[in-house]
């Protein structure tokens, strides 16, 4: 993983970390299913690098990133805003 800025677990096994975008994961989002022993890429566009996270379910949130943008977590991907 790469440096992170934000980790959020949502009971034992579900949970999603924050960082920065690397050559693997464009996003910068993972996702665990089994509290951390694997960690999924989630898909989008290209993250510039996350500053604030806020995260309501593994499957719903909001990231701003380094230069005022907003991004929106749906599901499994990683949406810009308009």
């Amino acid at each position: 993983l790469s440096p992170l800025r934000h980790v959020k677990f949502f009971g034992l096994e579900e949970g999603l970390v924050v960082g920065e975008p690397t050559a693997d994961n464009a996003t910068g989002v993972w996702a665990t299913m089994d509290g951390g022993q694997t960690w999924q890429p989630h898909e989008g566009f290209p993250s510039r690098g996350w500053n604030a996270v806020d995260l309501s379910s593994p499957e719903l949130g909001i990231l701003a990133d380094r230069t005022g943008g907003v991004s929106l977590l749906a599901g499994p991907k990683l949406l810009p805003s308009k």
